[in-house]
């Protein structure tokens, strides 16, 4: 019984005797063209998020008012031995810096810093700009509007 040539190598391939060519381990005993992921991968910003401080992360957050704290949640990306994170409070209606945090990052407090503006009286109602600054170069930003305070319930009819 003959077989063709495209059935030998199927066989041999089945039977585990093929031996491919160009496959073999490079002498530091690595696979020829494997890479490797980086292990240390530069810090970088994946999100921004503001809210009213102590909403849960995730979730739908109520409207933010002019007593409120504002907090920044951040994730980032990566590792540091250090870094400087800078968070600038822009008011939009005129360009003004209404606040400025910052923050040296280091590889416990990395991954999901925090960081709170407090108002100081109240915050004037309308959009602000979060700009975040990783060592000096912006790496995101985030927009927040400030409404006015709810007004009180309506008094129960008599």
């Amino acid at each position: 019984m003959e077989f063709s040539g495209k059935a030998m190598l199927l066989m041999a391939v089945l039977s585990g005797g093929a031996v491919l060519a160009g496959c073999s381990p490079t002498p530091t005993g690595k696979q020829a063209g494997a890479t490797e992921a980086p292990t240390d991968k530069p810090l970088v910003l994946i999100e921004v998020v503001a809210r009213p401080a102590g909403e849960p992360a995730g979730a739908f957050t109520r409207p933010t008012h002019p007593n409120d704290t504002v907090e920044i949640a951040i994730r980032t990306e990566g590792s540091t031995k250090g870094a400087d994170l800078a968070v600038k409070m822009i008011a939009l209606a005129d360009g003004t810096t209404a606040a400025t945090r910052t923050l040296r990052l280091n590889a416990g407090n990395a991954a999901t810093p925090k960081l709170e503006f407090n108002p100081e009286g109240a915050w004037a109602t309308g959009r602000y700009l979060f700009e975040v600054t990783l060592d000096g170069k912006l790496a995101g930003s985030q927009e927040l509007e400030i409404f006015p305070a709810e007004p009180a319930a309506p008094a129960p009819a008599p």
